[in-house]
């Protein structure tokens, strides 16, 4: 029970940022409102982040980790 629970978590929490990222600034588009610094301050992350995190884990040659979910649930919790 636990493990779907945090499965649908994960996706609502997914669902929620992917919508906050590219409604945040939706102002800009509104007719009359479009300002290039507005702009840049609200999308520019949406691009800059993957890239710096793939640089850095080419760079460092580190792993990616896998999220520590056990696959079943232990008796002790249901």
């Amino acid at each position: 029970m636990l493990v779907k629970l945090i499965h649908i978590i994960r996706y609502y929490a997914l669902v929620g940022t992917l919508t906050m990222a590219f409604v945040g600034g939706y102002t800009v588009f509104l007719p009359g409102k479009w300002d290039v610094p507005s702009f840049l301050f609200s999308y520019t992350m949406i691009g800059v982040y993957p890239i710096l995190f793939v640089s850095w884990k080419i760079i460092h040659q580190t792993e990616v980790c896998k999220m520590l979910i056990p696959l079943q649930s232990s008796p002790d919790h249901d």
